[in-house]
C-alpha cells in the first residue's frame, strides 16, 4: 500500500501528527511519503517530498502544479490531506479519483477571519471528493451536523505516548525547578505553545495581574516562541517569564502546578494531552477538543471570559488538594483515552479499509 500525506504546516501539532502517523504506517509495511515544507521532519523509512504552500484560502497555481507532480510521481493508493490548505489543494487536484482522507485539525471555518463563510461553503462542496473525513474531537463532528454529508465523519483523537509523560514525584519536581531556575516554593502556571494569536498567551500575560492579586508571587511561564514574543516581552508584566522554545518540555510540566491553555480555537491540543499525561491540572477555554479531553468541570471556561480564566488559575494555585485530584484524574483520562498507539492503529485501520 502506498500512502501520501500532504501538509502545508511545518510547526506545532499538525506536523507532529503527520510524523507519528507516517512512521507508524511505514513500520507496518506501507510505502509512505510526506509532501510538505522543506524543514518538515519525517522518520527514517518515510520519503519526504518538498511542497511549499501559502496559508489558506489563497491558492497559487504553482502549488497545484508542484503537488500534481508529486502525486503523479509517487502514484499513491491513498492520499491523506492534513489541515485546510492541503485539504483545499489536494481535493482540487485529486477530485475523488483516488481514495482521499481529510483531517482538518480544526475546521477552517471556526477560525477567526473574513474567509469563514467561504470555508464552510467549500467544505460542503468538497465532501463529494472526500472518501473519509477524520475529526479529532466531538466539537469537530458537531460542526458538520448541518452539512448533510452522506458519510458522517470518523472521530479519532490525537494521542501522546503516555509512558513518556509520567507524573513527577516531589523529588523530581524540586530537581526540575532548580534545573530550570525556578524557586521551589513559588506557584507556577505553565503555558506551552507557539506565541501566536490563536494560542492566546498575549491576553493571558496582559491579565496576569488578576492572578497575582490573590496569589502575589504566582509565576506564568510561557514555553515557546513566535510573533507575539516581542510584544509580550515589551509588557514587562510582573511574574511573566518567557522561557523560549525547547524540545525538552517534560521538565517544565514536572515543575508546573497548573497548565493554562487560553487558546481561541484548537483541533486537539497536544500540550493539553501532555499536561494531562504528566498529571498536571489544566485550565482551558471551552474550544475545540478541550472539554472532550478534560471532561466537565469549572476549569473548562467559557471562551473569551478572561476574568473567569484568571480566577480559575488562581483557585488552583491556592488549592493543593484540588490540584492533586485534578492532576490524578487527568493522568487517568490520558492513559485510558489518549494513548497514542491505539489512536494510530485506529487511523491505520480506516486507511487500509479504503484500498
Amino acid at each position: 500500500m502506498r500512502i501520501l500525506h500532504v501538509t502545508q504546516c511545518d510547526h506545532a501539532g499538525v506536523p507532529r501528527h503527520v510524523a507519528a502517523l507516517s512512521a507508524f504506517q511505514a513500520e507496518g509495511g506501507a510505502t509512505v511519503a510526506v509532501a510538505g515544507p522543506a524543514r518538515l521532519r519525517v522518520a527514517d523509512g518515510v520519503a519526504h517530498q518538498t511542497w511549499t504552500a501559502r496559508s489558506a484560502p489563497f491558492v497559487d497555481p504553482r502549488e497545484l502544479t508542484s503537488l500534481s507532480r508529486i502525486i503523479t510521481g509517487f502514484a499513491p493508493d491513498v492520499v491523506h490531506l492534513h489541515s485546510s490548505k492541503a485539504g483545499l489543494v489536494g481535493r482540487l487536484l485529486v477530485r475523488g479519483r483516488l481514495p482521499t482522507v481529510f483531517t482538518p485539525h480544526a475546521w477552517s471555518f471556526v477560525r477567526e477571519g473574513p474567509s469563514r463563510c467561504g470555508a464552510r461553503a467549500w467544505e460542503r462542496w468538497a465532501a463529494r471528493w472526500t472518501t473519509v473525513v477524520l475529526t479529532l474531537n466531538v466539537d469537530e463532528v458537531a460542526s458538520t451536523q448541518t452539512f448533510g454529508w452522506q458519510r458522517p465523519p470518523v472521530m479519532i483523537s490525537n494521542g501522546v505516548d503516555v509512558a513518556s509523560w509520567a507524573p513527577a514525584d516531589a523529588v523530581s519536581r524540586e530537581r526540575a525547578r532548580r534545573h530550570l531556575g525556578l524557586d521551589p516554593d513559588v506557584p507556577v502556571a505553565l503555558c506551552v505553545g507557539r506565541l501566536v494569536h490563536q494560542k492566546g498567551q498575549l491576553d493571558l500575560a496582559r491579565r496576569w495581574e488578576v492572578v497575582r492579586a490573590t496569589v502575589p508571587d504566582a509565576t506564568l511561564v510561557l514555553v515557546g516562541d513566535g510573533p507575539h514574543q516581542s510584544t509580550i516581552a515589551a509588557l514587562r508584566a510582573p511574574g511573566v517569564l518567557l522561557a523560549g522554545s525547547t524540545d525538552r518540555v517534560w521538565p517544565w510540566y514536572a515543575a508546573a502546578d497548573v497548565c493554562a491553555q487560553p487558546s481561541r480555537w484548537e483541533g486537539m491540543s497536544y500540550a493539553t494531552l501532555e499536561a494531562m499525561a504528566s498529571g498536571v491540572p489544566v485550565v482551558a477555554f471551552d474550544v475545540g477538543g478541550m472539554r472532550h479531553a478534560l471532561g466537565d468541570g469549572r476549569h473548562v471556561v467559557e471562551p473569551g471570559d478572561h476574568t473567569r480564566f484568571a480566577e480559575a488559575v488562581s483557585e488552583l494555585l491556592r488549592d493543593g488538594a484540588t490540584r492533586a485530584d485534578l492532576g490524578a484524574r487527568n493522568r487517568t483520562r490520558a492513559v485510558t483515552e489518549f494513548d497514542e498507539r491505539p489512536q494510530l492503529e485506529a487511523i491505520d485501520r480506516v486507511v487500509r479499509a479504503l484500498v
